[in-house]
């Protein structure tokens, strides 16, 4: 065989060889591109699944922090108030007697004789100071608003028992200050007193029916 005609062969041999033709490549180059791009949106999705999961638990558990605080603002209002009742219910006791019967007696069973109501009110005070009444009554109230500083920006179904608590605090404070510096004379301060006191209890009971559990 000439050699002509071996490479005239050859050369159709290599013709007749079978060729992966391009749509195949470009068949397979679709599919993966496919199928990364399917797992990239299915692994956003999960990402975006798990984001707002967390987030649905973040905003569960600010809501029972919250609602543990309005609790506690309405327990340290009741601990305001008690202590305001017992102190300026003391005032008015010594100085209602050193009115109208010329002695009085201070909350620490010292008996006083022919006093004024202002040095009544005074030396009444000077037990409070000694007791430590005075400062105790100022850390409560300095509790109470701790907490009620923690309840600014209420979730929107709290809003309504936020302002409740908000009136609650006002009518406590008035209470506190009642108890802190008497003033005015007895039949004011008998009357603030008793308005004070019964607001204050009626606000703690509707809010006590009210908080959640």
């Amino acid at each position: 065989m000439s050699e002509e005609l071996q490479t005239e062969e050859t050369a159709v041999l290599e013709e007749s060889r079978p060729r992966k033709k391009k749509k195949v490549w470009l068949g397979l180059v679709v599919v993966l591109l496919v199928a990364s791009i399917g797992g990239g949106l299915f692994w956003k999705h999960v990402q975006t699944v798990k984001a707002e999961e967390a987030a649905a638990e973040a905003k569960k558990k600010a809501i029972k922090n919250y609602e543990k605080n309005m609790g506690l603002a309405l327990a340290a209002a009741i601990v305001v108030g008690t202590h305001s009742e017992k102190m300026a219910d003391q005032y008015h006791d010594v100085w209602y007697s050193a009115i109208f019967n010329d002695r009085y007696t201070t909350s620490d069973g010292t008996k006083h004789s022919y006093g004024s109501f202002n040095q009544a009110i005074k030396d009444q005070n000077s037990v409070y100071e000694q007791s430590g009444d005075n400062l105790k009554l100022l850390s409560e109230m300095v509790v109470f608003e701790g907490y009620m500083n923690k309840l600014k920006n209420p979730p929107s179904k709290y809003e309504q028992l936020y302002q409740e608590l908000v009136d609650l605090y006002a009518t406590a404070s008035s209470f506190e200050k009642l108890a802190e510096s008497p003033s005015g004379s007895l039949q004011s301060y008998t009357n603030e007193f008793n308005q004070r006191d019964s607001e204050l209890a009626e606000k703690i009971k509707s809010l006590q029916v009210q908080l959640p559990e």
